[in-house]
């Protein structure tokens, strides 16, 4: 069996990461009514994405300062699946922020 690299954890814990934000947006977009399909849930999901491939391609290049983009963009997740980042435009209280 081969030996499992720092690089294939970090890209790892950065797919388990995005995956649950993902999946957080949604739940928070669909608990204030919003479609999955709008443009504001697809650009925020989108940006996520984006977020986790450019962690995975600094890694996978071993791109100098790699490591700190890869905290960076953790800790965003990982905010984010602690509460989410809706920024709904209902009236106060709003259910989901």
């Amino acid at each position: 069996m081969k030996k499992t690299t720092n690089a294939n954890k970090i890209i790892a814990y950065t797919i388990i990461a995005m995956v649950l934000a993902a999946v957080i947006e949604f739940c928070m977009y669909a608990q204030v009514g919003q479609a999955w399909n709008s443009a504001a849930v697809l650009g925020r999901v989108g940006f996520l994405v984006a977020l986790a491939v450019l962690v995975v391609i600094f890694v996978a290049l071993r791109v100098r300062l790699s490591s700190y983009v890869t905290i960076l963009v953790n800790l965003y997740l990982g905010i984010i699946n602690l509460g989410g980042s809706c920024k709904c435009t209902t009236a106060p209280p709003c259910p989901a922020c």
